[in-house]
């Protein structure tokens, strides 16, 4: 009851003045006889009573809608692993299984998207041992000054691997090894993967039509050098720029046809720094242990020895450390066959033309969100790098390192489950940061292995 400017205080309130009446004459009688004290109870006071709690953010999608979540791509994308690279044959064989699939990156990237919106996510799968893949064995007896040699065994191809299983989609995961950007309205017959996944007729970009995502990522044009790097320059020409522009822009305008739809897409990294170019050194060693100079034939048949600059390619491991004293490069009559080797101009034309594909897609992607931001760009360049540096994560170190390193497969390109999960990562911090609301939990990358060992 109020009387005049007097408040008759509910007996809560009474409570509290009466505590604050009391703590207060007590902390007047402290601080008139025990003057150090009291500000040992106020720090006392504080710790307890003062703790920050941090809550992680909820998981949410914000303003994207995962519900018809696409992913378009190559190699990288269908989650290849574990090529065979290591026989001699001038292309890598296999490097699609169950177990590279369920790992690849846009899978990982659906079971997190999973914690903020219920998506199903299909994929191609394959049987067994899909289209083959190899396994790490041991290492041959080396030297202290060089790297263990690794041998390896073949799991043997499924022989129904290339069915069609088109009749089982449509695919979420459209990820399709060997696929190049250049080839995307190419019927789908020069290429067993693509075949399997669309029918014997069906070009890339018609099946991509047929889609119409919510969200999609998009990663492609890593296959365009590629092939002609695995040949030692002398495998198809790298496509000009103009004709990847086109071809990103017309993909981009099919996917993004519903106006709700969003995306991501990736920038290429440079593949001269992937180990299947660094394995085997300028300098190898004979049967003793002593460092002796490769040799190796040149774009004009010249036999030289090997540059520091000079790349070998993994695909001629067995010839040259397999036969360690006698293989090639071991004399000026046995050199390196030069579609083995990357030279220096080789090389820079390589990096120069990632460059360039970087900048197109950095120009696609800013022409799509003239009118809005609908697409993101994922810089896979700059994370490509920091991996050939080393990063730790969770106490793990993961570098570009050739099988220790944990990112890469037996293959020296393609990453393992762990570096499919890291580069999981680098989507979803782009996804989080680029769109407003969205939280997507980051992957435990830690939790997925690299090679294994046996």
């Amino acid at each position: 009851m109020e009387t005049g400017n007097e408040r008759q205080l509910p007996n809560d309130s009474k409570k509290v003045f009466r505590f604050t009446f009391f703590f207060g004459n007590l902390l007047l009688w402290m601080k008139q006889k025990y003057t150090t004290h009291i500000f040992v109870l106020i720090f006392i006071l504080s710790i307890f009573g003062c703790t920050p709690t941090i809550e992680p953010p909820l998981p949410t999608s914000g303003e994207l809608d995962f519900s018809n979540f696409l992913a378009v791509g190559g190699s990288l994308t269908a989650g290849l692993s574990n090529r065979e690279v290591l026989a001699g044959g001038e292309l890598p064989e296999g490097g699609l299984y169950a177990e590279g699939q369920m790992n690849s990156f846009p899978a990982i990237l659906a079971r997190q998207i999973n914690h903020v919106e219920a998506i199903t996510f299909s994929q191609p799968m394959t049987e067994g041992n899909g289209s083959s893949y190899v396994k790490l064995d041991g290492f041959r007896t080396t030297c202290t000054n060089f790297d263990a040699t690794p041998r390896v065994s073949m799991a043997r191809a499924n022989s129904s691997w290339s069915t069609p299983v088109e009749e089982q989609g449509p695919y979420n995961n459209m990820g399709i090894p060997q696929l190049r950007m250049a080839d995307i309205h190419n019927p789908s017959e020069h290429n067993p993967y693509l075949n399997r996944v669309v029918g014997d007729s069906t070009s890339y970009f018609e099946a991509i039509q047929t889609t119409a995502p919510s969200f999609f990522t998009l990663w492609l044009g890593l296959e365009d050098f590629f092939q002609f790097a695995y040949l030692g320059g002398k495998g198809s020409p790298i496509p000009d720029v103009e004709s990847y522009q086109s071809h990103l822009k017309n993909l981009l305008e099919v996917l993004l046809e519903k106006k709700e739809s969003h995306g991501l897409v990736a920038n290429l990294p440079d593949i001269t720094q992937m180990p299947f170019f660094h394995c085997i050194k300028p300098l190898a060693h004979d049967q003793d242990c002593i460092p002796q100079e490769l040799w190796v034939e040149t774009c004009s048949t010249q036999i030289l020895s090997a540059r520091k600059t000079d790349l070998v390619l993994l695909t001629c491991f067995n010839q040259v450390l397999g036969q360690i004293g006698s293989g090639w490069g071991s004399s000026e009559n046995n050199p390196i066959p030069n579609k083995y080797i990357l030279d220096e101009d080789e090389v820079l034309y390589i990096q120069y033309m990632i460059r360039a594909y970087n900048q197109v897609i950095k120009e696609v992607v800013d022409e799509a969100n003239k009118d809005g931001k609908r697409v993101a760009l994922v810089d896979m360049y700059t994370l490509f790098n920091q991996i050939d540096q080393g990063k730790v994560i969770n106490g793990v170190e993961v570098n570009g390192q050739y099988i220790h390193g944990s990112f890469y497969s037996l293959d020296g390109i393609f990453p393992t489950a762990r570096g499919n999960a890291l580069i999981a990562n680098h989507f979803i911090r782009t996804l989080n940061s680029a769109f407003e609301g969205s939280s997507v939990p980051p992957v435990e990358v830690t939790n997925y292995p690299g090679v294994a060992f046996p």
